[in-house]
């Protein structure tokens, strides 16, 4: 059996995070050992046997999403940007994560126009080397599930849950 482990920037070493890649759905959990990613426009570099369970070994990468798993808590902590803001405490549903800023505007004006029923401000958080689009601070994960919900209904894809 392979080690299937994990580089972040931000989740605690040691942790379990399980990554899914987008484009096929096939998710595996990995063990968080280690920092990077090491590519700029990463949010996490996979060992091979990850990758190679995930279907992109061969390709080098592929768009993923990362929820840190939390013993005891009710469902994952997720981590694949128009008001620059420090980071806040609480829950957010975070849309994105872009190594440019124009990126995470595009995208932000893309929600924006396919969510008009979304009342709440959209907002990025600049951090390191990324721009963040999240949308809160919420009560509850169920709040934040709720929202995130909705939105993977309507676009397709699945917002992260940040704890902060």
């Amino acid at each position: 059996m392979y080690a299937m482990t994990a580089a972040h920037p931000t989740l605690p070493i040691p942790s379990y995070a399980r990554v899914t890649n987008l484009a096929n759905g096939r998710s595996v959990v990995v063990r968080i050992n280690d920092r990077g990613p090491f590519h700029a426009d990463r949010i996490v570099d996979l060992s091979y046997a990850a990758a190679w369970k995930l279907g992109y070994a061969d390709a080098g990468s592929a768009q993923v999403e990362v929820e840190s798993i939390v013993p005891g808590a009710a469902a994952p902590v997720q981590e694949a940007r128009t008001e620059t803001r420090t980071e806040g405490q609480g829950i957010f549903v975070q849309l994105g994560a872009f190594s440019a800023r124009e990126s995470a505007e595009n995208f932000r004006a893309r929600v924006v126009r396919e969510l008009a029923w979304l009342s709440d401000a959209i907002q990025v958080v600049a951090g390191g080397a990324l721009y963040r689009l999240r949308l809160g601070p919420y009560r509850s994960q169920d709040d934040a599930r709720a929202i995130a919900d909705r939105i993977q209904s309507e676009l397709s894809f699945r917002p992260l849950i940040v704890g902060r």
